[in-house]
């Protein structure tokens, strides 16, 4: 007589959902690693912006802080700016920064230097 174990694997995922219910995009890893491996092929600041707020102790290798910085800083929306800032640590504020007032965007360079401690955008 045999026993069978079922094993149930624990999946790190995140996906977006459409106003109809249907699922727009998904990423999903094993470990924290591979989530963020997904997210930076995604290449969508939405789910690298949900994906920092949720505080998983994982410190990002510079190769993949860089990629998702770059994703945040092409995604021209100053609360995903902002927030990448503030939630990550190491993050090149200055890069950000430049990337920020490249835009000539008056209120978008009055909200950077507002929010986030340390901008200095008198460059």
């Amino acid at each position: 007589m045999s026993e069978e174990k079922k094993v149930t694997e624990k999946r790190l995922c995140i996906s977006m959902v459409d106003k109809y219910g249907n699922y727009r995009k998904y990423v999903s890893g094993n470990t924290v690693e591979e989530l963020v491996d997904g997210l930076i092929v995604t290449n969508d600041a939405s789910f690298v912006d949900w994906f920092i707020k949720q505080g998983y102790d994982y410190t990002l290798t510079p190769k993949q802080l860089n990629a998702l910085s770059n994703i945040i800083e092409n995604s021209k929306k100053i609360q995903y700016v902002c927030d990448f800032v503030n939630y990550v640590e190491g993050a090149n504020i200055e890069k950000l920064q430049d990337a920020v007032i490249a835009t000539n965007n008056a209120p978008y360079i009055y909200t950077f230097a507002r929010d986030i401690q340390g901008a200095n955008i008198e460059k």
